[in-house]
């Protein structure tokens, strides 16, 4: 028997929450070339995306079970936001150490802290095994993105050393998402908090546009308005829904508890490690004209989110 707690959400979620699907579908329109708006004012749906968010995920943060987790993801999204404006209406260079970057890294910090919440009360890794195995997994993708990308950003002609470290950061926060991503996948099936689902989703998003972005600048072929750019400001709008889901009363189940099923990519993920290491052994003899990797350019680490081109 199922009894439904008697909480409701505001109202006006849902109309902000239709406000930000136009944002972002005016922000659609912009990328298939359908307005010929100014890069200013075409840059105005996607910070209404990002800012929107960011303030709708702190007022439902008070409704979760873990609000400050919620709160330091709205956090990371507004800054993210307010740094793609800067760095827009400021005209910042791109590749050099500016006042911009610290608002971009601190999406990646704000998730680091609020999974840190997250784990102190739905721990993830309920073993030794578990958290030798993500250990495994997370540091084979970190030895691609050190030889493919980190290295050659390391050793780039930029205007100074910290210019080049500041600009490394960027690919290690990505590897700090999919850190976290990796370990949300030990949750047994009744171990995850609400909204969890639509937060990794999220995640994925924005992992998956910073690893498109990359591929498509050391290759010298982003030109801007491409589809890494639609999959950010939708990433925002999955963190929402995140915590509109995390927002909603657990229904009241009189029941027998489930027994938790077995995880079986457990066993397997140390040798899909291995394997990762293997394979890496196999492309470090390519030269790098045969990797795809453009030299020139590889310091380039800025997209539409952080001013256009």
């Amino acid at each position: 028997m199922i009894l439904p707690a008697p909480r409701s959400v505001h109202r006006g979620t849902g109309l902000a929450a239709l406000g930000l699907g136009a944002g972002y579908l005016l922000h659609l329109m912009h990328l298939a070339g359908w307005t010929s708006t100014s890069p200013e004012w075409a840059l105005w749906p996607y910070l209404l995306v990002f800012l929107g968010s960011a303030a709708l995920i702190w007022s439902l943060a008070a409704r979760t079970e873990a609000p400050g987790a919620w709160r330091w993801l709205a956090a990371g999204t507004f800054c993210w936001g307010v740094g793609n404006a800067l760095y827009t209406l400021g005209n910042v260079q791109a590749g050099v150490l500016g006042f911009t970057d610290p608002w971009f890294l601190a999406l990646p910090a704000c998730m680091l802290v609020a999974f840190w919440l997250f784990e102190r009360r739905w721990p993830s890794l309920p073993s030794r095994e578990a958290r030798l195995d993500v250990a495994a997994q997370v540091m084979a993708a970190g030895a691609y993105l050190w030889f493919f990308v980190l290295a050659e950003q390391m050793q780039s002609a930029g205007p100074s050393l910290l210019s080049n470290l500041v600009a490394a950061l960027y690919p290690l926060s990505d590897l700090v998402l999919l850190s976290l991503l990796v370990a949300q996948t030990w949750r047994g099936p009744d171990g995850a908090p609400r909204g969890m689902g639509f937060l990794a989703a999220g995640m994925v998003l924005f992992v998956v546009a910073d690893t498109g972005y990359t591929i498509l600048a050391l290759q010298d072929a982003y030109e801007g308005n491409m589809w890494p750019d639609a999959l950010w400001p939708l990433a925002a709008l999955l963190f929402t829904a995140g915590a509109w889901q995390a927002g909603q009363p657990r229904p009241l189940t009189v029941s027998a508890p489930r027994r938790p099923r077995s995880l079986w990519y457990g066993p397997l993920a140390p040798y899909s490690a291995l394997l990762a290491g293997f394979m890496l052994l196999g492309a470090v003899r390519l030269p790098l004209e045969a990797r795809g990797r453009c030299t020139r350019r590889s310091s380039r680490r800025y997209s539409w989110r952080r001013g256009r081109r």
